[in-house]
């Protein structure tokens, strides 16, 4: 499959035209960063670039990276300084050529046609700004823990983000334009800068999730995931709060007990309705997505209180169950 979408810039001379840019930061990652260019090499069937940026790695990066140096699918840009990761994303943004923007992190793998199938949504639908494909999630060994698939649709998707982060960042494509439009990665968020550009890119257009596996997930324990867990968690927990709360009239914070929580999900599912058609966006997988978290809601915590909760969340689970058939 070639890809129609124009450039937004003009490549140097002697590039090779392309319709996505791999952008791939790294930091003091000399014992992965050649195999994840690699895996971006293999792709076949579109046209594409693989945009590495070195944020002034310490080890032997730029000595992986210079075996690189000659290929006409990759350019290196080599930052003098250690910037951090939301200022390594935003200048290989800056320095893409391609209309969409492929994310791959340098301990992560691109399995074979990841790109021609995230490619499609852009082709079929001119409105599509953000496309998320399955992962694997995988030991740094290689064994495979599991494959968790994305929200499928951009109803399904906002309900989620109730809940937090549910796209991998190594999973995504983009639009470049819009992304540059909306002002990039934005480093208050760090180091939740992701989650950010999602909930800002649900806003600009149309979100569409994959069922095929187009990544490999590697949990490293010097990842930024591992190492920032905590502030994650709770930046996660304020960006989701402020997203939804937008959606209302005035939002009730996800705070307090079961009941406020659950009464407060069904809230954001009614609003949410009424947010997306006014927007003219199918609705598709809000009602399934919001039956589902309000289970797993009621069935948290320890063996002993699940059965209560999920008594006192009955009520709750049947309605959301019923607005879902009803659909």
């Amino acid at each position: 499959m070639t890809t129609p979408h124009s450039l937004t810039d003009t490549p140097p001379a002697g590039a090779i035209p392309t319709a996505i840019s791999v952008v791939l930061p790294v930091f003091n990652g000399e014992g992965c960063v050649g195999a994840a260019v690699e895996s971006a090499l293999a792709q076949k069937d579109v046209e594409f670039e693989v945009v590495v940026v070195n944020d002034g790695s310490t080890d032997g990066t730029a000595t992986v990276l210079a075996q690189f140096a000659d290929h006409p699918r990759v350019r290196l840009i080599h930052l003098a300084h250690n910037m951090g990761l939301v200022a390594a994303l935003n200048r290989g943004l800056s320095e893409a050529h391609g209309d969409l923007i492929a994310r791959l992190d340098a301990d992560d793998l691109a399995l074979p046609g990841r790109l021609a199938n995230q490619a499609q949504a852009f082709d079929a639908d001119p409105a599509v700004v953000l496309t998320a494909c399955a992962y694997e999630r995988a030991q740094p060994s290689g064994e495979v823990l599991r494959r968790p698939v994305p929200p499928l649709t951009h109803g399904a998707l906002a309900m989620a983000a109730w809940s937090g982060n549910q796209l991998c960042h190594s999973a995504v494509m983009f639009r470049r334009s819009v992304v540059l439009e909306l002002g990039g990665y934005r480093p208050e968020w760090y180091p939740v800068e992701d989650f950010d550009l999602w909930l800002r890119l649900l806003e600009a257009g149309r979100y569409r999730g994959t069922s095929f596996v187009g990544t490999r997930y590697s949990m490293s324990p010097q990842g930024i995931t591992q190492q920032n867990e905590q502030r994650q968690l709770s930046m996660v927990r304020s960006r989701a709060a402020e997203f939804t709360a937008s959606l209302m009239v005035s939002g009730t914070p996800r705070t307090g007990g079961m009941r406020q929580r659950l009464r407060h999900l069904d809230e954001t599912r009614i609003a949410l309705h009424t947010h997306l058609d006014a927007a003219g966006i199918p609705t598709e997988g809000v009602d399934a997505m919001a039956y589902r978290l309000a289970f797993e809601l009621a069935g948290a915590g320890r063996p002993a209180v699940r059965q209560l909760r999920v008594a006192t969340a009955a009520p709750a689970l049947w309605r959301a169950g019923r607005q879902a058939r009803s659909r």
